[in-house]
Parts: structure tokens; sequence; C-alpha cells
């Protein structure tokens, strides 16, 4: 962790320990509305909000409280409708501790004088430290940030949300520019619309983290001065900041995207990033571009989009330095290359898959261009060492799936001074290294999580009837290494008492990643 992050984590720790004397106000209890327990708080307090549909917009007024729902969002719904502004405000200095939890926040319009200045419908913050969670931005209208507009701020974070069917009459769903700090974590970014131009989620901060989030079906405009259907990372950067973006984006999925043009998934317009353990599906142009950005993508899958230039991953005239390893880059609809890059960029490959029938060429150049590939699978061959250009064999690319089948040419086939596989073997070429594909805890490999995999786990430790499982790596629910009772009580826990989700590959198909003694000699049923 960094010294930066370390600072605001014990802040938010401290701000915990040293508030005594915090009330909790209840609404309707102790107040007949949100802004009325508001305007009656202090910092450290709480606004405590029972189910219902409020109809009104909240402005915390400068103060470091605790805004939550007893109910959850499915129940509780801040309605701004009614009035011409954001449905949410912070814009009096709340600092460390501010904090917005489980509502539906639906009907804003943006904070904002004059017509084209409305920004933020859902929330708009600026100067603050906050946290929301477990909340749903919704039916938000502004012109600028339809769902979100936070700026000049410290630490943000956005965690386990969902925001979906915002509009924006000019650009961007999701804003945060010119912060410490951005945190996004397992957020839903669904069927937004921008109306005259992309930049779905436009982020320009010193430090953003996107981490297991999912953006699906932003609807956008060809427009030939921006980029980025989904997500943009350092777009419009004069007047910004002096100082580079950096993006860490990993554990994402991006899919059908309508955005047809260079980033249709993401935009990196500057500074230096990181891309890992992303699933680029379907969209109607180039996944990931790269603007004058460096940068590194890594154990990636790309499929199924539709470009005339690039069908995953490309480059402009502005400079760029990127390296991909262990990327799979599948079919797509294309027609020249499924990776473009431009004449000022210089582009490290080791450890890919290539092997898009759709283009003329894998990997599309220019004379100035500087490409060295390693250890690479390239349908049609490319020169360099370790590279090859032999079918993948594929367990079902037709349906997404691009893991590797026993006999793949692309196993213990890679770089041999890469870290080795999870599986302590040579390292695999490709996004997926070979395994047998499981559901964790799925003990009997049925494909169905339930109370069988108990009985099956409870067997495999004391001897009950019945065979024992053929796959440990599912029957060590909470992936610790070893097969014992606590995986019994943790997929328990699961089943029955709201527990946490069992870890990777989790309730999808997937090989074991974590490095132990445990085999799986049998797949769960459907993987």
């Amino acid at each position: 962790m960094s010294p930066r992050r370390l600072v605001v984590t014990f802040a938010f720790l401290a701000f915990a320990a040293n508030c005594p004397g915090q009330t909790t106000l209840t609404v309707p209890g102790s107040h007949a509305t949100i802004q009325a327990a508001i305007n009656a708080a202090a910092d450290g307090d709480t606004v405590e909000v029972a189910p219902g549909t409020y109809a009104e917009s909240i402005d915390f007024a400068g103060k470091t409280i605790h805004v939550t729902s007893t109910g959850g969002a499915a129940v509780t719904t801040i309605d701004a409708s009614s009035t011409t502004t954001s449905a949410v405000v912070l814009r009096t200095s709340e600092g460390v501790g501010t904090q917005l939890s489980g509502f539906t926040v639906v009907g804003g319009s943006g904070w904002g004088v004059g017509v084209a200045d409305k920004k933020g419908g859902g929330l708009y913050a600026t100067g603050v430290s906050l946290r929301v969670n477990d909340c749903v931005f919704s039916a938000n209208e502004a012109d600028v940030g339809s769902a979100v507009y936070v700026q000049q701020s410290d630490h943000i974070v956005f965690e386990d949300c969902t925001i979906e069917a915002n509009a924006a009459t000019e650009y961007s769903t999701f804003v945060v520019i010119h912060t410490t700090l951005l945190e996004m974590l397992r957020c839903d970014v669904l069927n937004n619309i921008s109306n005259l131009s992309p930049l779905g989620a436009w982020l320009y901060n010193d430090l953003s983290i996107i981490d297991g989030c999912r953006f699906a079906g932003t609807t956008a405009p060809p427009d030939p001065g921006a980029n980025g259907g989904a997500l943009s990372v350092g777009a419009f950067t004069t007047g910004i900041s002096a100082t580079p973006p950096q993006a860490e984006i990993r554990n994402c999925v991006f899919e059908d995207n309508m955005f047809p043009g260079g980033g249709a998934a993401i935009a990196l317009v500057s500074g230096t990033h990181t891309v890992e353990d992303c699933v680029f599906g379907a969209h109607p142009g180039t996944p990931l571009l790269f603007d004058g950005a460096n940068g590194s993508v890594s154990r990636c899958l790309f499929y199924g989009s539709m470009s005339s230039g690039a069908t995953a991953l490309q480059t402009t005239v502005n400079p760029a330095v990127i390296d991909i390893d262990h990327c799979t880059i599948g079919d797509g609809v294309g027609f020249l290359a499924a990776i473009r890059l431009g004449g000022s960029t210089t582009a490290t490959l080791s450890n890919t898959i290539i092997w898009d029938t759709s283009t003329q060429m894998p990997i599309g150049t220019f004379a100035s261009t500087v490409v060295t590939a390693t250890y690479c699978n390239i349908l049609g061959g490319f020169p360099g060492v370790g590279n090859f250009d032999t079918d993948p064999a594929f367990t079902s690319p037709a349906t997404g799936g691009y893991h590797l089948t026993a006999g793949s040419p692309c196993i213990d086939t890679g770089d041999p001074t890469s870290p080795l596989d999870p599986d302590g073997s040579l390292p695999d070429v490709g996004a997926f290294p070979f395994g047998i594909l499981f559901l964790r805890g799925d003990s009997n490999t049925d494909g169905v999580l339930d109370l069988g995999d108990v009985v099956r786990i409870l067997n495999d430790l004391f001897g009950g009837s019945g065979a024992a499982s053929l796959c440990a790596d599912a029957s060590d629910a909470n992936d610790d290494g070893g097969e014992d009772i606590a995986d019994a009580v943790f997929l328990l826990t699961f089943l029955f008492g709201g527990g946490p989700t069992p870890p990777a590959p989790g309730q999808s198909c997937g090989a074991d990643a974590t490095a132990d003694a445990l085999d799986c000699l049998t797949a769960s049923a459907g993987c």
C-alpha cells in the first residue's frame, strides 16, 4: 500500500475512534425529512432512514456524517424529480468519514447555473472526502455527469453501487476528476446514454483504482474529437491537473458498449496505466485505445468486437509505450488487424495468443513502429524468439470459451523466465493457464452449489458413505490450500447465512489460481 493510501486509511480510522457522543437521528422518527435530520446533525452523527420514497434533494451542508438506510437501496429512494438540482450535494468541505449508504437515487437534474452547466444529476461533490456504498443511481439527468460528478477532492470511494439508465445531454455518466484517489469497487455501470459525445465514465485523477466492475450497454454517438465509450482516463487534460493521471483497472468486464470508435470500452489518453485480468466482449469498435498514454495489459481476453481498424487494441499517432503479456485475442469481426499500432508506438508482446481469423493480419504497424514479440502464438506467424503459429485448441471459442484444452500447444510453452503458472508448471501462453475448470465449493462436481457439497466435504473428512470428491480444489471452499471442516462451515454460511461468495473462480467456471498441493481431476458439470 502506498504511503498516500496509508495516510488516508489511518485518517478514516482516526475519525471513527475519536467521535464520542455520536448521535443517531432517525427519519421519519425524529425528523420528517432526510434534510431536516442533516440540518440537526453534528459531525460524527448518523442519519438513519427507514424504508420509503423521500421526495427531496439533500445537501450534506459541510457536515461529516453518515447518511444510511435501514432497509437498503431496494426499498429506500431519494427522488429529486420535484426539484431542479442534484439529488445529493456535497460542496462545503465535507471531511474524512462522510458516507452515503443504501439508497436508490433518482430524478436529479444536476447542480449549476445556466442551461449548459448542469453537473452530477444523481450526486454532485467538490472538495470532499466521501464513501458511497450499496447505492443505485438511476433515471438521473445532467449536461455532464448524469449520475455522478466529483471534482477537486481527496479520497472518493464508490463500492457495490449500480449506475444504470442515466442520460447526459452532453457527455459522461460518471465523472471524477482532479481528485487524489478514486476507488471504484464492484460497481455496475449499465445502459447509460450520452447524447452528444462519449466518455461514459470520465476519470482524471492522481490515482484511479477500478476493480471488479462491469461496464455494459453505454450508448454514445460517433464523435471524431473524443474517445472512450465506457471509460476514458485522461481526456480533456487542459486546465485539469499538472499531474499525469494513473489508473489501475483490474478484474473488470466490458461488453456491448455502443460507441463505434476508438476505445469503445476504454480510452487511455494520457498518463501511465495498468489493465489486468479483464474481459473485453463484443463492441462495435476497437475495445482498448492508447492515445499518448503508456501502460501494461496483462491476462486479458478480447473477443467478438467489430472494427475496420483493430478488433482488440489500437494506438494513435501520439507516442505510447505498452507491454502486453499473457493475453488472448480471439475472433472478432474485423478487416485490418487484431492489434493496430501507430508510428510512435513501442510495444512488447509476450506469452500472448493472437488468433483472430477475421482480420488480414495479426498486428498492423507503420514503418516507425517498434514491436517485439516473444513466446507468442500468432496466427500467420510473427518473427521473434519462441513464437509459433498453431491452433490454440480453445475450449469453445464460438461461445466465448477461450481456456485451453488438454493437448493445447500453448501449455508450458511460454517464456521460461516468466513466473510459473499457479500449478507450478512452466508458463502457458494466453490469458488463462491450463487447468481443470470448476466452481469453488462444488465438491460433488454437479455444477450446483448446495447442501450436497457440504455432505461431500464432510464425507471426505470423516469417511461417510459415497465417493470421495474428485476435485479437491473445489472442496477447498475458502481457498486456504487445504480441505478441512472450515470449508464445510464456509459453504454453509454462504448458502444459508449470507456469508461471503467463494473465492475465485467463485461461481463461474475457472481453473485454480492458487498455488497449493490440491488438485482437480473432474470438472464441474457445465464447465
